[in-house]
């Protein structure tokens, strides 16, 4: 099975969260994380999820970033597209 890799870096502080191209992209925001996954992956079932199974970014977003707001990569080349 083909996996597909995912970036985002992301601030609690800030409460924002971005997709990139690069886990090791030189941005300049101060206090993003960067957090490489690989789809799909096995969680813990839950209400949200019953499966387990994050298969899809849109899963994966609603997992671990649904109290965040996506924006825009600061840096449009390492935008995916």
């Amino acid at each position: 099975m083909l996996q597909q890799r995912v970036t985002i870096h992301s601030s609690l502080d800030r409460g924002e969260f971005f997709f990139s191209t690069d886990h090791c992209q030189e941005h300049g925001l101060e206090g993003f994380v960067p957090g490489t996954a690989y789809l799909p992956f096995d969680i813990v079932p839950r209400p949200a999820l019953p499966s387990g199974v994050v298969a899809t970014v849109q899963e994966l977003v609603m997992i671990f970033h649904s109290n965040q707001k996506e924006i825009p990569n600061p840096d449009p080349s390492y935008q995916p597209r």
